[in-house]
């Protein structure tokens, strides 16, 4: 560590389209949701990239998910299911 600064071994990029799921599992877990330019900025992907509009609706009108222009939002119900809404989103 003395001579790198760090402790790692060794260092891979991860895929764009990783770090976008990573960020939208993270995000989903908060209540503001995530939002689509954060999600460009930090991937280069939107959330209609990511997920499109006909794999959310239903979840949409489950009541599991929010969406608008801006941001994905899970509800109070969908964060309490959240592995299985992500395991439906990420399908």
């Amino acid at each position: 560590m003395a001579a790198t600064g760090h402790g790692r071994e060794t260092m891979l990029p991860v895929p764009l389209h990783e770090r976008a799921e990573e960020a939208l599992m993270m995000g989903l877990r908060l209540t503001e949701g995530i939002y689509d330019a954060n999600l460009r900025a930090a991937c280069g992907l939107g959330l209609d990239d990511l997920v499109p509009p006909e794999r959310s609706q239903p979840l949409e009108q489950a009541g599991l998910l929010r969406r608008d222009a801006a941001r994905l939002v899970a509800t109070a119900e969908g964060r309490a299911v959240l592995d299985g809404l992500l395991a439906r989103l990420l399908a």
